[in-house]
């Protein structure tokens, strides 16, 4: 087995074990072992490419849709950017194995934008969050767009999907997120509303 139980067990639990993409991963992990065992891929390798496809099929969960697209997947590098390699081996066996097809092609590099909203609506919504902290209704997605758009001034598309497993620290204990390769610094006090 290429990946660890706990890998797959994760897919699964978010699958309920019987999704198309829960499927499609035990294919995947299979033609990689083949490839493995011919010698035309080293293991550490072959791990890496299973474990970046359930990274990005776990992702597609955010879609109504939830099986691989160009739209999740155009989302998905925009935080990802450099596992844009390893989907390439994967979009490809999802053509030859499923005929799914993604044209990554058509995957634009992304490009940090201004936001479509006005920083006074964006400086509104922050601050209904911030005297709301508690919120049910609030998505982690939601939160991050507001947060990034008001102090950044960036546009988050809709296909890009944030969540508190995205954040870092840096060697200052400084929080920040990888969008577009590009760190994206928040400030702790804000953080500390979402990461419990």
């Amino acid at each position: 087995m290429l990946l660890s139980q706990n890998r797959f067990d994760e897919l699964r639990k978010s699958s309920n074990g019987t999704s198309y993409n829960y499927e499609i991963i035990c294919r995947y992990e299979e033609y990689l072992h083949e490839k493995v065992k011919s010698n035309t891929l080293s293991l550490v390798y072959a791990k890496r490419l299973i474990d970046t496809s359930i990274s990005f099929l776990m992702y597609c969960k955010n879609f109504k849709n939830d099986e691989p697209s160009l739209i999740p997947l155009e989302g998905y590098l925009w935080l990802h950017a450099s596992q844009r390699y390893y989907l390439k081996y994967f979009v490809s066996f999802l053509s030859e194995c499923f005929s799914i097809e993604i044209d990554f092609e058509k995957i634009k590099k992304p490009e940090l934008q201004r936001p479509k909203r006005s920083h006074e609506i964006l400086k509104k919504r922050l601050i209904r969050i911030l005297q709301n902290p508690g919120d049910p209704f609030l998505k982690e997605s939601d939160f991050f767009r507001v947060v990034i758009g008001y102090l950044h001034w960036i546009d988050i598309p809709q296909n890009v999907y944030i969540n508190k497993s995205h954040v870092k620290l840096d060697k200052n204990n400084e929080h920040f997120i990888i969008l577009s390769s590009r760190k994206i610094y928040i400030p702790n006090k804000l953080i500390r509303m979402i990461v419990v």
